[in-house]
């Protein structure tokens, strides 16, 4: 009999075990995880269907902000500037040196508060968001491609949490719950 009972115990046990470890994902999960992915992989086209993207400020990623200095790139001060920003221990008083001699815009802040350094574009004193940025480049696919690199690097640098919510909402509008 207590064999018996131990193998009950046993079995209960490792049943309720299993039923958790193997938890399936719910559809509105399955639809967020869908959702997040393609706006990692956005080219642009179809920022239409995630209207909420628009209201994200405008991030751009180190990478990007050394793609668009080609000229600059033979000077030695900024080079040597320009790669400490990757560095949050350095990045502060590079920023502020490439800022003063001309390099980098006045209206460009830059951001420590994540994993990365990352960059945004500030007018009248408030953060640009991509809405603003974009303006009529939403409507006309040449000038969106040419935007194409502030957007995605703009979603690059925006963390997981916040496209979750964007997708989430997208799938309560399609009624998944």
């Amino acid at each position: 009999m207590k064999k018996i009972s131990f193998l009950t115990v046993f079995f209960l046990i490792s049943c309720s075990d299993v039923s958790e470890t193997s938890k399936e994902k719910s559809e509105l999960e399955k639809c967020i995880d869908a959702n997040v992915s393609l706006i990692r992989q956005m080219d642009g086209e179809i920022i239409n269907d995630f209207p909420a993207l628009l209201k994200l400020p405008v991030k751009m990623d180190l990478n990007f902000l050394i793609s668009s200095f080609e000229e600059e790139l033979g000077n030695e001060a900024f080079n040597q500037n320009l790669n400490k920003l990757g560095n949050k221990d350095t990045a502060l008083a590079s920023f502020k040196y490439l800022q003063d001699n001309g390099f980098l815009s006045k209206n460009i802040n830059i951001n420590l508060d994540s994993d990365e350094v990352y960059f945004t574009l500030v007018e009248n004193n408030k953060i640009v968001d991509l809405q603003s940025f974009l303006g009529d480049a939403i409507h006309s696919d040449e000038k969106l491609e040419e935007s194409k690199p502030f957007l995605v690097s703009t979603i690059k640098s925006t963390n997981n949490n916040t496209l979750s919510e964007i997708a989430q909402n997208v799938c309560w509008s399609q009624r998944i719950y």
